[in-house]
């Protein structure tokens, strides 16, 4: 039942450049969007022409706000910016509902953290450590500037998108390891988001691990990215299949995804075509 729902599904990505990649119909297949949408038609045999994707993403985007992020849905940037957070993303994908432009999303696909851990000096409440009791005061009213952690910035983040989308399934998904930031800082961001994740009770999707990207490898030559950082193609592709079999857990041992050559083995990336 869950398969059919996805395939008639639309799906919202917030992100930073490595969905921005894909463009905004997400069509462009160095993003992993293009490629979790592919497998979604390739299980479905091509059936899935009601899968409606559409991408908010913007290079450079965090996770974090920072005490100077303004509430912005008409500032354009591909780079690292006071900004350029999801937050605004979340506000433009509000917009896009409320003006009637496209309901509200059946999965909100939430990915970040990579520009967070590898610039993290431009996030100084990264990792700061926020009471319970402060983050049950933060409603979507809150501003942005005013939830200056990673903590705080997820947490306004799902309930902006929850306050306008509340039949909406938001799903968590965690940086890859890149180059550009040591191990332990993104596999500390993806540990936070893990906790707020089930603070809220929502999903969430782990990539911190080298069998889904390994930095060691791209540092000696690039083959699932194109800079350490970016994905390729490829990279994109073994991304966007281990998520979708992630959130579509049906599909992993059923005879149609081997016949699509999707069938991933439960938390192992390897992806046979």
């Amino acid at each position: 039942m869950f398969l059919i729902k996805f395939l008639l599904a639309t799906i919202a990505f917030l992100g930073d450049s490595n969905l921005w990649l894909g463009r905004e119909d997400c069509s462009n297949e160095a993003a992993w969007s293009y490629w979790m949408a592919d497998a979604a038609r390739r299980v479905s045999r091509g059936d899935s022409t009601e899968l409606q994707t559409r991408s908010f993403a913007r290079s450079g985007a965090t996770l974090t706000n920072t005490i100077a992020t303004p509430a912005d849905t008409t500032l354009y940037s591909q780079l690292l910016d006071d900004a350029n957070t999801l937050y605004n993303q979340a506000l433009r994908l509000n917009g896009a509902v409320e003006r009637g432009e496209m309901g509200s999303p059946d999965i909100i696909m939430v990915y970040g953290g990579t520009n967070d851990a590898w610039f993290a000096d431009r996030r100084p409440g990264l990792f700061d450590s926020i009471p319970d009791s402060r983050l049950a005061q933060i409603t979507p009213e809150t501003s942005p500037a005013e939830a200056s952690t990673l903590r705080e910035s997820l947490i306004l983040l799902l309930r902006l998108l929850r306050n306008q989308n509340p039949e909406s399934r938001i799903i968590l998904v965690g940086p890859p390891l890149t180059i550009k930031a040591p191990d332990q800082r993104i596999h500390g961001v993806t540990d936070i988001m893990e906790e707020i994740s089930r603070k809220e009770n929502l999903q969430m999707i782990r990539l911190d691990s080298p069998d889904i990207i390994d930095p060691e490898l791209e540092a000696k030559q690039s083959t699932l990215t194109i800079d350490g950082v970016h994905t390729s193609p490829l990279g994109a592709q073994r991304i966007g299949y281990y998520i979708y079999n992630e959130i579509a857990p049906i599909s992993r041992c059923s005879s149609e995804a081997d016949e699509a050559g999707l069938r991933i083995p439960h938390n192992h990336p390897h992806i046979t075509l």
